[in-house]
């Protein structure tokens, strides 16, 4: 799974926050890897802080033993900043 600037913090509903990362908490592990970036200037425009529920990902991701490679970068949420790190997010994955 790749996945640059992700919007985790939607839920099923307001109350509900980050639905995403509660059903990877909840589910039995499988056998995937994982490659999360976020920019460090992601910190408006949804309901709560993109870069912070990155960051909750990962650390549920980790804490269940997931394979997961993630990184931070000095940006936003734009083209621009994920251009230079869909490189790198594929030779993460596809490498043995």
């Amino acid at each position: 799974m790749l996945s640059q600037s992700g919007s985790f913090w939607w839920g099923k509903s307001d109350s509900e926050r980050e639905w995403l990362t509660a059903e990877f908490k909840s589910r039995p592990k499988v056998n995937v890897k994982l490659y999360l970036d976020a920019g460090l200037m992601e910190t408006m425009g949804g309901a709560i802080s993109q870069l912070e529920t990155n960051r909750k990902l990962r650390d549920v991701l980790r804490m269940k033993g997931y394979e997961t490679i993630y990184r931070e970068f000095n940006g936003t949420h734009s083209y621009p900043c994920w251009r230079p790190g869909l490189a790198d997010a594929l030779r993460a994955l596809l490498a043995d």
